[in-house]
C-alpha cells in the first residue's frame, strides 16, 4: 500500500526496513500498524484462483473479440466509416490493455509487489506501467470521439462530412494525448531493491507520492468524470433527437414502426454503453483516491482486486456490446466466420484428394483389364 510505502523510505536502516516486510500499514503519523500488503502469503489461494479464472476469461474473450473485430473492420470496406475506424482504434487499445494487465495482475495474485532486479527490472517496471496506463488512456479518448461522431451524425448529419474530414485523423492524437498524460509513470515507478534482496515494483520516492496525490485527482476529472459527463450529455441529446424524430414524408405505417423500432434500438444501446463504462471505472476510481486519501481504512485484497478485474473486464466487454447491439457488424462476422470455415473445409478436403490419388492410380494400374475379363 502508499501507506507502507512512506514507512519504507523513512526507515533509516535495515533492520527496521526489513521488519516493513511484514508488517507494512501504517497511519499518517508513521506508526506501523499489522497489515500485511507485500507478503508473499497475504492473498489467500482461493481468492488466487479464483482471479486467475476470471483473468483467463478476460483475456480470451477481450483477444478473440477485439482481434474479430478489427479483422472484421479491415476486411469489409463498407465498415471503413469514420465511426469503425475509431471503433477499430478503441478494439487495438482494448487488445494492449489485455496484454499488460492479465500477465501484471495475475503474477501480483501469486508474488505480490516481488519484481525483476537490476536494468531489466527497471525497464519491465516502466514499461508494464506505463503501457497500461497508456492504452487504458486511449480506450477513453476513442470512446470520447465516438460519441461526438454520433452526436453529429445524429443531431447535425449535413454537417459530419465537412466537420470529421479535418477529425478523421484524431484517432492519431488520442495516442499523443495518452503518451503525454500517461508519462508520469516512466518516472515515479522503478524496481528497487530492499534489504531482504527481493527487487519490488514501486513508487521510487516519498515526494513522488505527494505528487501522486494530485495527479491521481487529475487522472479522475480527465479520464473518468469528465469523459463520463461529456458522453452521457452527448447521448442525452442523442436519444432525445431519435426519440422525436419523425421520418419525413413517409406515410407507410410498416416503415414508420421500423423506423421507430431502429431509433429505439439505438437509445438502448447507448444507455448500456455509458452504464458498462460507469460501472467498469468507478470502483478502481474509488479504490485509487481511498488509497491516498484515506490510507487508514486497509482496503482488503479482495476489495482491490475485484476493482481491478471491473476495469479491466470493460476491454472485453466492448466487443461484446459491438457484437449484439451492431447488427451489421454481427451479420458482417458471422460471414467472415461461415467463409473461414468453408475455405479450411475445402483446404481439408483437397489435401485429402491429392494423399489418395496415388492410391487410386496404383488401384487403377493393378486392375484387369477388360480384353482379360472377356
Amino acid at each position: 500500500s502508499l501507506s507502507a510505502f512512506r514507512s519504507y523510505i523513512n526507515c533509516q536502516d535495515s533492520e527496521t526496513a526489513t521488519a516493513m516486510m511484514n508488517v507494512f500499514h501504517n497511519d499518517s503519523d508513521g506508526s506501523v500498524g499489522n497489515d500485511s500488503d507485500l507478503s508473499e502469503s497475504s492473498i489467500s489461494l482461493k481468492l488466487q484462483i479464483g482471479m486467475t479464472f476470471a483473468y483467463v476469461i478476460i483475456f480470451i474473450i477481450s483477444l478473440v473479440g477485439n482481434a474479430l473485430m478489427i479483422y472484421v473492420i479491415h476486411k469489409t470496406p463498407r465498415l471503413r466509416t469514420t465511426t469503425n475506424l475509431l471503433v477499430a482504434n478503441m478494439a487495438v487499445a482494448d487488445v494492449i490493455i489485455t496484454f499488460f494487465a492479465v500477465p501484471s495482475t495475475v503474477m501480483y495474485l501469486y508474488l505480490q509487489h516481488i519484481w525483476l532486479s537490476g536494468v531489466i527490472g527497471d525497464i519491465t517496471c516502466k514499461v508494464v506501467q506505463y503501457g497500461l496506463t497508456l492504452s487504458i488512456a486511449a480506450s477513453v479518448l476513442t470512446h470520447i470521439l465516438i460519441a461526438i461522431d454520433r452526436f453529429i451524425c445524429v443531431v447535425f448529419p449535413f454537417k459530419r462530412v465537412t466537420f470529421f474530414k479535418k477529425v478523421r485523423p484524431s484517432y492519431v492524437l488520442t495516442w499523443c494525448a495518452s503518451l503525454l498524460l500517461m508519462s508520469p509513470h516512466l518516472v515515479v515507478y522503478d524496481s528497487a531493491k530492499l534489504p531482504n534482496g527481493k527487487s519490488y515494483c514501486r513508487v521510487s520516492r516519498l515526494e513522488y507520492l505527494h505528487f501522486l496525490e494530485i495527479y491521481y485527482v487529475l487522472v479522475f476529472v480527465t479520464l473518468y468524470l469528465i469523459p463520463l459527463l461529456f458522453i452521457a450529455t452527448l447521448y442525452a441529446f442523442i436519444c432525445r433527437k431519435l426519440w422525436r424524430h419523425k421520418v419525413p414524408g413517409v406515410r407507410s405505417p410498416d416503415l414508420i414502426l421500423k423506423r421507430e423500432f431502429q431509433n429505439k434500438n439505438t437509445v438502448k444501446m447507448l444507455i448500456i454503453l455509458v452504464i458498462a463504462f460507469t460501472l467498469c471505472w468507478l470502483p478502481v476510481h474509488v479504490v485509487h483516491l481511498l488509497e491516498y486519501f484515506r490510507p487508514e481504512l486497509h482496503l482488503p485484497h479482495v476489495a482491490l482486486l475485484l476493482s481491478f478485474w471491473a476495469c479491466h473486464s470493460h476491454s472485453a466487454i466492448n466487443p461484446l456490446l459491438v457484437v449484439f447491439l451492431n447488427g451489421l457488424y454481427r451479420k458482417e462476422c458471422q460471414e467472415k466466420i461461415n467463409k473461414k470455415l468453408a475455405s479450411l473445409s475445402i483446404k481439408r478436403s483437397t489435401g485429402t484428394n491429392i494423399v489418395l490419388a496415388p492410391q487410386m492410380r496404383t488401384a487403377i494400374s493393378r486392375a484387369p483389364s477388360p480384353q482379360a475379363l472377356g
